[in-house]
């Protein structure tokens, strides 16, 4: 389990998906982002997600929906 911010904290979402990705024990990865709907935020998000499946193409990458996402 790990954490990882946009902004204001040296734990970035980036840092958070390579220590994901490096823990031999982790072959699904979720990623739940607590963002309350879909936007810029998500979409980075996601191109992150679809840079470590290319870079750890024998990790399954899984990015959840926004918590207020179709409410």
């Amino acid at each position: 389990r790990d954490v990882g911010f946009f902004a204001g904290d040296p734990s970035t979402v980036d840092l958070a998906l390579q220590r994901a990705a490096l823990q031999n024990l982790a072959r699904v990865i979720v990623v739940q982002p607590h963002l309350l709907f879909e936007g810029q935020l998500t979409a980075q998000l996601r191109e992150m997600v679809d840079r470590m499946r290319q870079n750890f193409p024998e990790k399954r990458w899984l990015c959840a929906m926004p918590l207020g996402a179709g409410r």
